[in-house]
């Protein structure tokens, strides 16, 4: 215990603490090296998650351990625990993902060509909002837009309720000057179609916000893919 401490209070830069998410990526590197270097056996699962996917698993794991932002070091006692059921939660979701990989495709490709019709300084601004740095302030946004669309209160969003979201997260972007697509255009084809994809990755009427996460990692996978091939 004495040893977690430590590497807890070496990431924990602002000594607040609590961990928070760039402080617990921090963390997570330095446990994965200290266990390396002292002959402990080690997954490197972690350490090899892409931001979306950190970002996901810190806002399971901050979600499951306080109503207060962060981690503190007491929360540390049953914290394999909850890293099971984090890393459980982000499987099961996880695990449909394929069976909407083309109609994910699809919506990246619409988001590609309506990034193209930016200027420079647009594109600019839209991709460092999508930046390591940018990500506090976006899992942030997207815990409070989720939040106040949830209309019922019971984790899931409806259609209505997942329109409301989108459109709330359009403003919230626009708001911050960040250049985005207004989801209130959307065909009610589409979005009947969007619902239907998304309300598919977990079990349960609705979409959950596991569902958002692993969903938008996979589609700013596929979005990272088509810039790199300019």
């Amino acid at each position: 215990m004495a040893e977690y401490r430590t590497l807890f209070d070496t990431a924990d830069a602002n000594s607040d603490g609590r961990l928070d998410f760039a402080e617990l990526k921090a963390f997570i590197r330095a446990n994965y090296d200290f266990r390396v270097s002292n002959g402990i056996p080690a997954q490197d699962s972690a350490i090899k998650m892409t931001d979306e996917q950190l970002g996901g698993f810190y806002q399971l794991l901050n979600a499951a351990t306080h109503e207060v932002e962060g981690i503190s070091f007491e929360e540390f006692f049953d914290f394999n625990f909850k890293i099971d059921d984090a890393y459980s939660a982000i499987e099961r979701a996880s695990a449909n993902l394929p069976n909407i990989s083309e109609f994910t495709q699809g919506v990246a490709q619409r988001e590609h060509e309506w990034f193209q019709t930016l200027s420079q300084e647009q594109k600019d601004t839209h991709t460092a909002s999508h930046g390591p740095e940018a990500m506090p302030a976006r899992m942030a946004e997207f815990e409070a837009t989720f939040a106040a669309a949830d209309a019922n209160g019971d984790g899931r969003l409806d259609k209505a309720e997942m329109m409301d979201y989108l459109v709330k997260s359009y403003q919230a972007r626009v708001a911050a000057g960040i250049p985005s697509r207004d989801a209130s255009t959307m065909p009610p084809e589409m979005i009947d179609t969007f619902y239907e994809k998304m309300n598919s990755i977990s079990e349960g009427e609705g979409i959950a916000k596991v569902d958002w996460m692993v969903w938008g990692a996979m589609f700013n996978e596929m979005i990272k893919g088509m810039r790199a091939q300019q």
